[in-house]
């Protein structure tokens, strides 16, 4: 009995390794605006777990050609992401699963962020990026504050390849909430806030 019982662990061990790898998953991260790499940044790998949420398992800063790779275990079908820090706040990539090399490009949504009872950028706002879902419900993307100049950088990911996204944030009036015209399209937007 004792015999059968190490075999049926020996085999259980060796069913669970067989489908674990060394993989190498190689990142790039380029300004989306002048086509230069974004150097000197930190850069993050999360696997998603079972639960449904993203778990980190690598992080680093990118090199002087805007690049790191990860070396890690995967399993075929394990599904990664990719989060960079950029003005900030972190840009999520969508999910990874084959290839695993991935190109980032940060600030494909330039916004200016505009007070409409002044005409003037408005600084410190917090303003979001919300993708629509198969299901019509939006999904909240990314979030940041405006800088000095009301500007963020936003990098949704998956824009300009079909998809509908809106900016979000609440009134400087009456602090109800602003959401702005549906887009599908990287460039250049002003986000106008007011009542």
């Amino acid at each position: 009995m004792m015999q059968m019982l190490s075999i049926r662990w020996l085999w259980l061990i060796c069913l669970v390794t067989v489908n674990v790898f060394a993989e190498t998953i190689h990142v790039t991260l380029v300004d989306d605006q002048s086509g230069t790499p974004v150097v000197n940044t930190r850069v993050s790998l999360d696997r998603l777990e079972g639960s449904g949420k993203f778990k980190w398992v690598a992080g680093g800063d990118t090199d002087q050609t805007g690049k790191i790779s990860f070396q890690i275990n995967a399993r075929a079908e394990d599904v990664f992401r990719v989060r960079a820090k950029i003005d900030n706040h972190w840009m999520n990539s969508d999910p990874i699963t084959a290839p695993r090399s991935i190109t980032l490009r940060a600030g494909t949504l330039p916004v200016t962020v505009i007070r409409e009872a002044t005409g003037q950028p408005l600084a410190g706002w917090t303003v979001s990026v919300a993708r629509k879902k198969a299901d019509g419900k939006w999904q909240w993307l990314e979030g940041a504050v405006s800088d000095g100049n009301g500007r963020i950088r936003f990098s949704p990911p998956g824009l300009g390849e079909g998809g509908e996204y809106r900016l979000q944030a609440k009134s400087p009036v009456d602090g109800s909430w602003i959401v702005s015209e549906v887009f599908s399209q990287p460039g250049p937007m002003t986000f106008t806030l007011g009542n």
